[in-house]
């Protein structure tokens, strides 16, 4: 799990974003686990929203892809 976390932490090129369903399935075993602190579970969930597409999260209009 931790190796799998810092490879996510890494930049990762655009074509490369991860998508909606990817992002959910990971941040959902991420928030079950009990390996990592609260802190650290905001802190990797924010750097996987990093990389993945803004259309998941409505900061691109859709229209526009």
């Amino acid at each position: 799990m931790l190796l799998l976390s810092l490879l996510l932490a890494t930049h990762v090129p655009s074509s490369d974003y991860l998508k909606c369903e990817d992002f959910e399935w990971l941040s959902k075993g991420l928030l079950e686990s009990t390996v990592f602190s609260p802190s650290e579970k905001v802190t990797l969930i924010f750097r996987w929203m990093d990389h993945t597409d803004p259309v998941c999260f409505g900061l691109v209009d859709t229209k526009e892809v």
